[in-house]
């Protein structure tokens, strides 16, 4: 007996050049798709960053309080640690540095060259917070603050991403 053999059109199988021609369709479909995601990604991480650089902010104002002998400022924040904010007279100026590690805990005061330059990270350091303080000119008692909270601490002062925050506070 004979085997019978199926001979097998032309249509039962795709072309290589179809097969090319729907690799690029899905490919163009593909990107906008993919590049939104990744977009996504970032503004998440960015999101997460501008919610700690706030939530610092909102604790270093709300952490001060009147100290001891009640002629300055101190902050005591969550978690332990404490700086004490002496005000500077009529017309003056004064600025500190503060270190706070990326979940937003305070590590401690650090100088203004390590502001500038940057810190090493291995002390955990992540943000850094410039607070400058001025007395007002014509009403005693009143300080204006100026709150910058930066981010990421080892890197130098001109390329790091700064948040501004401003608030008043009057003689303790």
């Amino acid at each position: 007996m004979k085997k019978k053999r199926h001979r097998f059109s032309g249509t039962a199988a795709f072309s290589l050049s179809e097969v090319t021609i729907a690799m690029g369709i899905v490919a163009v479909l593909m990107l906008p798709a993919l590049a939104m995601l990744a977009g996504g990604g970032s503004m998440e991480a960015l999101s997460r960053d501008r919610e700690t650089v706030s939530r610092i902010a909102r604790m270093v104002v709300s952490s001060a309080r009147v100290g001891e002998t009640g002629d300055h400022y101190r902050i005591d924040f969550p978690g332990g640690g404490t700086f004490p904010v002496d005000l500077p007279g009529r017309g003056g100026m004064k600025t500190a540095y503060l270190l706070f590690d990326e979940k937003g805990l305070f590590l401690g005061e650090i100088e203004q060259a390590g502001y500038e330059t940057g810190v090493d990270p291995a002390g955990g350091g992540f943000h850094l917070v410039r607070l400058h303080f001025s007395a007002h000119e014509t009403k005693a008692g009143l300080y204006e603050w100026d709150l910058s909270v930066e981010h990421a601490a080892a890197a130098p002062r001109e390329v790091r991403h700064a948040e501004l925050f401003q608030t008043r506070l009057t003689d303790p």
